[in-house]
């Protein structure tokens, strides 16, 4: 299977959230419309549908357009490998049919998403330009690697033996200035006696 970068698992995480609640847990992936699970991810589940609908899944296929992404791709099954396979197949696809732009290209360009979920509402009646855009940053927030643990600053050597010599001289210096101003005090308070 194709490896979905990074931009395309945050969009796909955000077309879940309206389609399957957007957990990628097992229950969203066995999600049928209206509630219900299937078992087992063997191939597309055949049920009686609901509202004259029969959507499974994370991204909520209809079985004519999961059986295209399946044939496009080769996708031996439901699982959730396929089922995000095919949902990003179906996103590119849809996406350059409509505006003749590609999806990854608009997505890495930092470009307004509310363009994206216009063209994608085909799709996916779910998706919104209004809540799109801050579904998809904190998808891709959530997506991106943890920064590098900063390491603790090493800890301050002992002074060498010259600056702890150097350190020792100052001090002496110091003591004898302060025993040098101990005598010039004494001495300014014995003119003034007398004076």
């Amino acid at each position: 299977m194709t490896d979905i970068p990074i931009e395309g698992l945050a969009l796909l995480d955000a077309i879940a959230v309206g389609e399957s609640g957007g957990k990628a847990d097992d229950a969203a992936y066995t999600i049928l419309y209206g509630g219900g699970h299937f078992t087992g991810y063997g191939a597309f589940p055949q049920w009686a549908g609901k509202d004259n609908s029969h959507a499974a899944g994370r991204y909520q296929f209809e079985p004519a357009t999961w059986a295209e992404a399946a044939a496009a791709l080769k996708l031996p099954d439901f699982s959730p490998a396929s089922q995000d396979a095919g949902a990003w197949w179906l996103a590119q696809r849809d996406f350059k049919a409509r505006s003749n732009d590609d999806l990854l290209t608009y997505l890495k360009s930092g470009m307004t998403l509310t363009v994206v979920a216009t063209v994608l509402k085909q799709t996916w009646t779910s998706l919104s330009p209004v809540t799109l855009p801050s579904r998809y940053a904190a998808a891709l927030a959530a997506r991106q690697p943890a920064p590098a643990p900063v390491p603790d600053p090493a800890p301050t050597p002992a002074p060498s033996s010259a600056i702890s010599a150097a350190i020792a001289e100052l001090q002496h210096r110091r003591d004898g200035f302060t025993a040098q101003i101990a005598k010039l005090d004494a001495a300014i308070a014995m003119l003034q006696s007398m004076g």
